[in-house]
C-alpha cells in the first residue's frame, strides 16, 4: 500500500514489486498508504480477536481442538488470518 503521485509510483512500481512483493497498490496521495495499512491492521486484529473468542466458545461447549481450523475453513468464516494464526 503506497501513497504518492501516480507518475512517481508507476516509475518505481517495478522496484517496489522486487523489494516489497508482488502486491503493491497505489492508495492515494502521500500518507494514504499508511492509513490503508492501519485500516488493514484493524481488520486483521478484529479477525484474530474473533477467532480467539470463537475457539474459546467451542472449547467451553466441549468441542475438541483437533481439526478446528479445517472445520471453520469450510464455512463462510474462512480467512487468511485463520489459516495463518489458528495453528499457533
Amino acid at each position: 500500500m503506497v501513497g504518492g503521485e501516480e507518475t512517481v509510483f508507476r516509475e518505481l512500481e517495478p522496484l517496489l514489486r522486487k523489494s516489497s512483493g508482488s502486491s503493491v497498490t497505489l492508495t492515494g496521495p502521500v500518507g494514504a498508504g499508511n492509513f490503508a495499512k492501519l485500516a488493514n491492521q484493524i481488520i486483521v486484529a478484529c479477525n484474530i480477536a474473533a477467532m480467539g473468542e470463537a475457539f474459546v466458545l467451542a472449547t467451553r461447549a466441549g468441542l475438541g481442538p483437533q481439526h478446528r481450523p479445517q472445520r471453520h475453513q469450510r464455512g463462510i468464516g474462512r480467512s487468511t488470518v485463520l489459516n495463518a494464526k489458528a495453528p499457533m
